[in-house]
């Protein structure tokens, strides 16, 4: 007996990072995401006032603050 499998693709996951070319604290334009977490989700950003590339690092809106989680979101950044 021949059986098929139907594979179907998984819905896109919409991304929790700011849109690309925004400015956060006034200072860092988003040029990326860079990977997403059980707690953060990590951008990567120019500084306009020195150039550098840098990355920062986002608490999720959608998880709960929780002391342990934040203690880990702290560890980890």
């Amino acid at each position: 007996m021949n059986r098929e499998t139907k594979i179907t693709e998984a819905a896109p996951v919409p991304s929790l990072a700011p849109a690309q070319g925004s400015v956060l604290l006034g200072r860092y334009q988003v040029t990326g995401e860079l990977g997403c977490g059980a707690t953060s989700v990590v951008v990567s950003a120019i500084d306009t006032r020195t150039k550098e590339n840098v990355a920062i690092k986002i608490w999720r809106p959608d998880v709960e603050l929780d002391s342990e989680l934040v203690m880990r979101f702290v560890r980890e950044a």
